[in-house]
């Protein structure tokens, strides 16, 4: 019979069955006429045939595999055909695909020949004509060939060839150059700059070098490395069309000497593309250097830093903070690089650089301001003739009750058509949206208005702020007459900062008319005298923002930079203090000073934050921006794990292009991103809080542990450092925070998760801590020193509320009465009773997140952003210092 092992039976096989035997109970014998097979259920005694059941049972049944083993044969058959006709069918595209091409190239090639022929042939037909002439002079008895060959040899400048040759030759090459010049300039005029290319032009940054105000120039650098740079920014590049650039910018060489120039190149996530700088002159004038330089601007380039100098170790160099930057695409390099030769070899007086000073005739002027809260007062640099005056840091520029006929983002300026709205009337402007503090200064120019009265109703111009019902601030500015359009108005706003978005709107009273044209213009005033927002408020906005720009220029520049550099010089004990404007009389620059002494030596440098989407928000590391002056590039994305942090979305092996840009796939952690990087923070995990935590020395891929996967992060960010050539640079991790729940997660940061393992946020945070110090990397312990609590997650919580009342937490019947004893997951498709102006309704669920009853109290408010980055601040002074 069969055998038993451990708590099973093993039957007992005795080959093609014979009727004269006996078997044992557990035994397998196979018919031999119909394949099947028996297994006994009990002792058999000869001469039992198979088909008693009280002795044999069917085991298996030979042809049900037959028709398995045809049924699979057939579908493998068919997958074959199948296989070979989609291959049949792509080797028939490709050869056709390859036969449209060459037909292409043939008739290319027929073209190209046939335009060659008719070239030659009008060659020929000029040159008979022209021998044909020579002939008839030769013959012309009045002629005096002498001294017309003495009178070529003259130009029109004067200037005698050795040669008739020479000089038809040499009065060519000078006409091609002047019409050159002539171009050139041309195009200065017609495409400016690119104040009408960028919604925003950015702020200078340095880099390997420290900044003081310039006693001859705007700034001076000195060189702390043999690279020492001072760069205009410009953001917002993904325009399309513009692709190569032409830079021109005035430098004055103190001491020492300049090692060239850079254009250093960004994606959009902060990933350095290389530098690209084709061609460069200096042209001196006087004691100062025009820089002038081309290149190309490099695919999906975001941003561009250009530096008109690359200052050596200990070397003193002074920047102009005006430059002027063209878009010259439709330009080949070698006519942009006859164009360089003529200006470094023609008189300032005689070249393009003869506008350099009063570009916003020809162009306009692309300037702006150094971002130092340490260097000459804000109100003084914008006196300067910078473009960028004035222009309002934002994220975001909508229409509000309107729609935007035009707009120029960069100028928080636009010309909007509003229509009739029930509850407001006739109403309507722009939105901001992440709009800083500060002083505002709102013009509002009423174009025209639908309607055959001449008699309109009352105008008005005002603020709306999120949390302030109705109007934040109202002017009225009397009754509008048709017979006065266009007609301006304005006013002054504090505005406090924080709130997601403040909107600026005319409203019209009034039922004799449907719809009027806006145009609105957004000025930061923040920092000017009442007298100078007077002067400026009574400013025409009839054109663009820009030329409003241009026409208060004359009266800014009434103020002297040297006189506030004196004022706050004569009110400082020493220098630094007067360029800090410690002794500023109004509390914002006496704040900002105190940013500045806390900065130290990190101001100007590069930082990078890693991380998922508490970083992705872009957030908490504008405090390393704001308390120490870094330039800050963020490698973050919402939604991943630790791994995807340096690998990418698509792993180190993948797939990455412009399309998955396009798309917002993360790329992996390249050397590039971390090249003269001084700090590298990493905020990792939020998203891993269901991972096993592993023990110190594990590493991934070997070990699936939380341990191990910061290990891995850890090892992969020394891993590029040390192919860019960066080790020096500092890296810090922070822990999570203190999470309250969110519609992702049923449980808080005390809680156990996922239930049954023991694991929490703070074991989870510890974890991290370990891993981190036993790689002598620094920690900011989120979790224990930020004050991200139970207590203050109504404070510093994305929202308010823990409980979303939309939604039920426990199931309902269709009485609302709960019946339900857990907490129930949603399912998106799936219907579920909810209670809905005191009825209850089956409501099916479109969203995507398991527990849509929890508040979100794992991502934070702007205050709970803001002490995260205070936190890390706080941690980079304490490991690595000022």
């Amino acid at each position: 019979m069969g055998t038993f092992k451990g708590k099973r039976i093993i039957p007992k096989h005795d080959g093609v069955w014979n009727q004269k035997k006996e078997y044992e109970e557990l035994t397998i014998v196979l018919d031999a006429e119909s394949g099947d097979g028996y297994i006994s259920r009990k002792p058999v005694p000869a001469g039992t045939v198979l088909s008693d059941t009280d002795y044999w049972s069917l085991c298996s049944h030979f042809n049900a595999q037959m028709y398995r083993l045809e049924t699979d044969v057939a579908e493998d058959v068919e997958g074959m055909h199948k296989d070979l006709s989609e291959t049949k069918a792509s080797m028939s595209k490709e050869v056709s695909e390859a036969e449209s091409r060459v037909n292409t190239k043939v008739s290319d090639a027929q073209s190209a020949m046939q335009k060659t022929e008719d070239a030659m042939n009008t060659a020929v037909e000029q040159m008979n004509k022209r021998l044909d002439a020579n002939v008839t002079a030769s013959t012309d008895v009045k002629a005096d060939y002498a001294a017309e060959l003495v009178d070529v040899r003259v130009g029109q400048d004067g200037t005698v060839y050795p040669s008739a040759g020479e000089a038809i030759r040499g009065q060519y090459s000078l006409a091609v150059e002047n019409g050159i010049t002539g171009a050139k300039l041309a195009l200065a005029g017609s495409n400016g700059n690119l104040g009408e290319v960028f919604p925003k032009a950015a702020m200078p940054a340095l880099l390997g070098a420290k900044c003081e105000a310039g006693e001859f120039l705007d700034y001076r650098i000195t060189g702390t490395t043999d690279y020492g740079q001072f760069y205009h920014r410009f953001t917002n590049m993904l325009m399309g069309k513009f692709r190569k650039y032409l830079f021109i910018s005035k430098i004055r060489e103190i001491s020492g000497s300049c090692a060239g120039v850079s254009c250093y190149q960004y994606d959009s996530k902060g990933a350095n593309l290389n530098t690209h700088v084709t061609k460069v002159v200096r042209v001196a004038h006087g004691n100062e250097i025009y820089v002038v330089f081309f290149g190309e601007i490099l695919e999906n380039a975001y941003r561009l830093d250009i530096s008109p100098c690359v200052a050596r170790n200990d070397a003193v160099v002074e920047c102009d903070g005006r430059c002027v930057l063209l878009d010259v695409t439709g330009q080949s390099d070698d006519e942009l690089q006859k164009v360089l030769s003529l200006i470094s070899s023609s008189p300032v007086e005689d070249s393009i650089l003869q506008y350099y000073d009063t570009w916003g005739i020809a162009g306009k002027v692309m300037s702006v301001p150094y971002a130092d809260r340490t260097g000459i007062s804000d109100q003084t640099r914008e006196m300067l003739g910078n473009v960028a005056y004035g222009c309002p840091v934002f994220s975001e520029m909508i229409p509000f009750s309107s729609k935007f006929q035009e707009k120029d983002t960069m100028y928080a300026w636009a010309k909007a058509a509003v229509t009739r709205n029930e509850d407001w009337g006739v109403f309507g402007g722009v939105r901001l949206s992440g709009l800083a503090a500060g002083k505002y200064l709102v013009f509002g120019r009423v174009e025209s208005v639908e309607t055959d009265d001449t008699q309109l109703g009352e105008v008005s111009i005002g603020i709306i702020e999120p949390g302030i019902p109705n109007w934040a601030k109202r002017v009225p500015c009397g009754t509008l007459n048709k017979a006065t359009l266009p007609f301006q108005m304005n006013l002054v706003y504090e505005y406090a900062g924080g709130k997601d978005n403040l909107n600026f709107a005319v409203q019209l009273t009034g039922s004799n008319y449907t719809s009027f044209v806006v145009t609105m213009w957004v000025l930061n005033v923040t920092g000017l005298s009442n007298e100078e927002i007077e002067a400026l408020s009574h400013s025409s906005i009839t054109e663009r923002a820009s030329a409003v720009k241009n026409a208060t220029h004359a009266i800014l520049t009434e103020k002297a930079e040297v006189a506030v550099k004196a004022d706050h010089a004569e009110k400082a004990e020493t220098a630094k203090k007067a360029d800090h404007a410690v002794a500023s009389d109004t509390a914002e620059k006496a704040v900002a000073a105190g940013y500045a002494e806390l900065s130290g030596s990190w101001k100007g440098k590069k930082a990078l934050v890693i991380g998922d989407s508490i970083t992705a928000a872009g957030k908490w590391q504008k405090k390393l921006e704001e308390l120490l002056g870094m330039n800050v590039a963020t490698h973050a994305k919402g939604g991943i794990g630790i791994l995807r942090m340096t690998d990418g979305d698509n792993g180190l092996d993948g797939t990455y292009n412009a399309e998955t840009d396009k798309n917002g796939v993360l790329r992996p952690l390249m050397a590039a991103d971390v090249e003269g990087v001084s700090l590298i923070i990493v905020l990792p995990a939020y998203n891993e809080r269901a991972t096993v935590l592993g023990s110190v020395g594990d590493c991934y891929p070997e070990k699936e542990t939380i341990c191990g996967r910061i290990q891995y992060l850890l090892n992969r960010i020394y891993e590029e450092l040390e192919d860019a050539g960066n080790l020096l640079c500092h890296v810090l991790v922070a822990t999570p925070h203190c999470a309250g729940k969110y519609p992702y997660v049923d449980a808080d940061g005390y809680e156990e998760y996922p239930t049954g393992t023991g694991q929490t946020m703070e074991k989870l945070s510890d974890t991290i801590k370990a891993v981190a110090q036993v790689n002598n990397v620094a920690v900011c312990d989120l979790w224990h020193e930020s004050g991200i609590n139970r207590r203050t997650w109504s404070v510093f919580g994305a929202q308010k509320n823990a409980v979303n009342e939309q939604y039920a937490k426990y199931q309902l019947d269709a009485s609302g009465r709960v019946v339900g004893s857990v907490p129930q997951r949603y399912v998106n498709g799936q219907s579920y009773y909810q209670k809905r102006n005191g009825s209850i309704i089956l409501e099916k669920y479109t969203g995507s997140s398991p527990y849509p009853f929890n508040g979100d109290q794992l991502h934070c408010s702007t205050e709970g952003y803001a002490r995260i980055g205070e936190c890390v601040v706080g941690s980079v002074i304490r490991a690595f210092g000022k």
